[in-house]
C-alpha cells in the first residue's frame, strides 16, 4: 500500500512511552458481600510484582469515578461496567489496578504481565469460568482459572485478584508462588516502587524503568537527526548526557475538566534552564514514531532537581490511543452483566456478536484509509500495532467464537504487516504458527531500535528495499483479511439469519 520513498526518517529514536506492551488491566468477575477492611494499598499491589518487572500501570478507579470528569459522566452513580478511552473498566467494585510487565525489544509479542485488582468484593472464579467457557486447574497447589486469550486468573487473596500471562507453565508458578508468600520480601525494582508511592492519588500512572534499556549511541544519533540543537556542543553533550542517565519516565495523567498529562523525564543528572530543548526532541521522535499528541509542541516545561516535566492536554482519542498502546485483552468484569441479554443456546449474543465485528472492521477500515495516504513506514508500522491492540481490548463476552477467530487472525496479519513495514519479511510459515494461538502484540518501540549508526543512509537505503520488495506480500494479506470478513459475515447470515454489517436499528 505504500511505495518507494528515499528519505530518511529514523525508526530508531522513538521514545520509551510505549514500553507498556503486554500490559492487562487484570480479569475479574462475580462479586458478593465482602466486610469493611480497606481494598489493597497501591504499594501493596507492587509488592506482588516479579523481580524482572521494568514498566508498571497503575489506575486509580475509585478516583477517577469520583473525579469532576467522572461526575460529568455520571460514572460516581455507577451500578455496573464502563469502559475509560474503550478499555480501562471502571466499576463500583473495584478500586485500583496495578499491572507489571518485562518488555524485550527483541522479541515483541512475547512480553509477559502480571495485572492485579484490588477489589470491594470477593471474586467466585467459578463462575468466571462459566461465563467465559474456561477451565480450572491446578498451578503451585492453588486453584487458577484459564481463560484464553486473556491468561491464569487467581485470587491471591478475597480482595485481590491477579491476572498473567506468563510465557510458560513453570515461569507462572514460580511467579504464583511468591506472590502467595506471606513471608515473601518485595522485589520491584525502586525506582518503579518510588513512582508509585508518590504519585499514590494520581489517576493514572505509567512508569518505565530505565535502566539498560538506553543506548547511548542511539540517543545521540536521535538528538542529531531532531536538529533539536544546532552548532553548540556543549550543550549538545549536556542534554545528551541527561538523556542517556535517565533512571526513567513517569507519564501521570489527571482526568478533571479536561484530561491533563504531567510527562517526567527523571535522570541522574540534575537538570538545567537549557533541558527545555528535550520538547522539541520529543515532540520529534513521537511524530515520527506516528504517535502525535496535539498539545506537546505548547507543553509548559518545568525543571526540578534531576526531574524534567513537560505539562500538556490530551483528547479522548488521544487517551484511547495511549490505552490500546499499553493495554492487553479485558474480560468483562461483571458477567452477570449481561444475564438481561438474549443469548443463543450456546451462550452467544447476536447483538454483541454484530457490535464485535462492527467494532473490529471499523478499526480495519480507519487503518486502511489513513495508510493510503503515509509515506513514512515506521510511522504506519506503529498504526498497525496501535490498531491490533485496540481490538485486542474489545471485549468478547457472548461473542460467537467464528467472529472471534477472525478478529484474532486479523490481529496476527495487523502484526505481520507492521514487521513488514520495519524491514522483516512477512513469512507464510511464520504466520501459520501465530494463528495457532490468540497473539497479544507487544509495539517495538525502543531507543536503539533497528540500530542508529553513522552509516544510517546505507543501511536506511538497503531496509527500504527489503519494505519495497515486500509490499506484494502485505497487499495480500490484506486481500485475505476482506475474504475473510466476507466469509464470517455470510457464515453468520445463514447461522443467525441476521446480517452483521446492518447498523442497529
Amino acid at each position: 500500500m505504500l511505495r518507494r520513498r528515499r528519505t530518511y526518517t529514523p525508526r530508531a529514536s522513538t521514545m520509551k512511552l510505549s514500553y507498556f506492551s503486554g500490559l492487562t488491566m487484570g480479569l475479574w468477575a462475580c462479586f458478593a458481600q465482602f466486610g469493611n477492611a480497606d481494598p489493597p494499598s497501591t504499594t501493596e499491589l507492587l509488592q506482588h510484582m516479579p523481580a524482572a518487572t521494568n514498566a508498571i500501570v497503575v489506575v486509580q478507579t475509585q478516583l477517577i469515578r469520583q473525579s469532576a470528569y467522572g461526575r460529568r459522566a455520571g460514572w460516581d452513580k455507577l451500578s455496573k461496567t464502563i469502559y475509560l478511552a474503550g478499555t480501562v473498566p471502571l466499576n463500583p467494585s473495584v478500586q485500583r489496578f496495578a499491572i507489571g510487565s518485562q518488555f524485550d525489544p527483541r522479541h515483541p509479542g512475547q512480553s509477559w504481565y502480571v495485572g492485579l485488582a484490588a477489589m470491594n468484593k470477593p471474586v467466585s472464579l467459578d463462575h468466571l469460568v462459566e461465563v467465559h467457557k474456561g477451565k480450572m486447574e491446578e498451578i503451585a497447589d492453588q486453584q487458577v482459572a484459564m481463560i484464553q486469550p486473556y491468561g491464569c486468573v487467581a485470587a491471591l487473596k478475597p480482595d485481590l485478584l491477579a491476572a498473567a500471562s506468563m510465557p510458560d507453565h513453570q515461569a507462572c508458578a514460580r511467579w504464583l508462588r511468591f506472590a502467595m508468600d506471606p513471608a515473601r520480601t518485595p522485589v520491584v525494582n525502586s525506582y518503579l516502587a518510588l513512582a508509585a508511592s508518590n504519585n499514590s492519588q494520581s489517576q493514572i500512572l505509567i512508569a518505565v524503568d530505565g535502566n539498560d534499556l538506553i543506548q547511548s549511541s542511539a540517543v545521540r544519533a536521535a538528538l542529531v537527526n531532531s536538529k533539536a540543537i544546532a552548532d553548540d556542543e556543549k550543550l549538545f553533550n549536556r542534554v545528551a548526557r541527561f538523556v542517556e542517565r535517565l533512571r526513567g519516565i513517569r507519564l501521570v495523567i489527571t482526568l478533571d475538566d479536561e484530561i491533563s498529562v504531567a510527562l517526567h523525564f527523571d535522570s541522574r543528572e540534575g537538570s538545567f534552564k537549557e533541558l527545555e530543548v528535550l520538547k522539541p526532541f520529543v515532540v520529534y521522535v513521537l511524530e515520527h514514531a506516528g504517535a502525535e499528541l496535539q498539545d506537546l509542541p505548547a507543553a509548559k516545561v518545568s525543571m526540578d532537581g534531576p526531574t524534567v516535566t513537560m505539562k500538556f492536554k490530551i483528547s479522548d482519542a488521544e487517551l484511547r490511543g495511549i490505552m490500546a498502546l499499553m493495554s492487553s485483552p479485558i474480560v468483562q468484569p461483571n458477567p452477570d452483566e449481561s444475564a438481561s441479554v438474549s443469548l443463543t443456546p450456546s451462550g452467544v449474543s447476536v447483538d454483541a456478536t454484530a457490535a464485535y465485528y462492527r467494532a473490529v472492521n471499523k478499526v480495519l477500515d480507519d487503518l486502511r484509509k489513513r495508510s493510503q495516504a503515509a509515506s513514512n513506514y515506521w510511522k504506519t508500522a506503529l498504526w498497525h500495532e496501535t490498531a491490533a491492540k485496540t481490538i485486542e481490548t474489545t471485549s468478547i463476552l457472548n461473542v460467537d467464537k467464528q467472529v472471534v477467530a477472525y478478529a484474532s487472525n486479523a490481529v496476527v496479519y495487523l502484526h505481520a504487516l507492521a514487521d513488514s513495514l520495519r524491514g522483516v519479511p512477512i513469512s507464510v510459515a511464520q504466520l501459520e504458527s501465530r494463528k495457532a494461538y490468540y497473539v497479544i502484540g507487544t509495539p517495538f518501540w525502543w531507543w536503539g531500535g533497528y540500530g542508529v549508526r553513522t552509516n544510517i543512509p546505507e543501511i536506511e537505503t538497503k531496509q527500504l528495499d527489503v519494505i519495497d520488495k515486500d509490499a506484494e506480500n502485505r497487499e495480500k494479506l490484506w486481500k485475505e483479511l476482506d475474504t475473510a470478513r466476507s466469509t464470517v459475515r455470510r457464515e453468520m447470515a445463514e447461522k443467525y439469519k441476521v446480517d452483521l454489517e446492518a447498523s442497529p436499528k
